[in-house]
């Protein structure tokens, strides 16, 4: 005879269980669920820096704002808090950086898609993005 299952255990993490958390790995809350992040490849890493000094050098040049890179919290809600992989901030707007991390939709987030990331980047972060006002993704 087979048995029923047990309902799983739905919790809803928040910024303020996030940052409970001891140990050493990477975490993202998206809609309430914690997600853990793997280590970027090499290739992904190497991506990453190239477009971040770019992005870093155009900015910089003309006094835009602030470029940052993983890992960085940015915090858009209780309930969602993502690590962009490179992210921008405009100058006017530099009150949503704080010591713990970027609190509010940054200007522009770049997500470099791996294979293991493609869903979460572009339906579950895309979407997310969109909703709390990212103006670039």
């Amino acid at each position: 005879m087979p048995t029923a299952a047990l309902p799983r255990e739905t919790r809803r993490w928040t910024y303020e269980d996030y940052l409970a958390l001891d140990d050493e790995r990477r975490y993202e809350i998206i809609a309430g669920e914690l997600l853990m992040v793997p280590a970027p490849s090499s290739f992904h890493q190497w991506y990453s820096r190239n477009l971040e000094v770019l992005l870093f050098e155009f900015v910089r040049e003309r006094k835009l704002g602030y470029v940052f890179h993983a890992p960085i919290d940015v915090i858009l809600s209780p309930e969602n808090v993502v690590q962009p992989d490179i992210l921008f901030v405009a100058r006017q707007r530099r009150d949503i950086i704080q010591e713990r991390g970027i609190f509010g939709p940054p200007d522009l987030v770049v997500e470099i898609v791996s294979p293991s990331s493609v869903h979460r980047d572009y339906a579950l972060k895309q979407r997310l993005y969109e909703r709390f006002g990212v103006r670039e993704y």
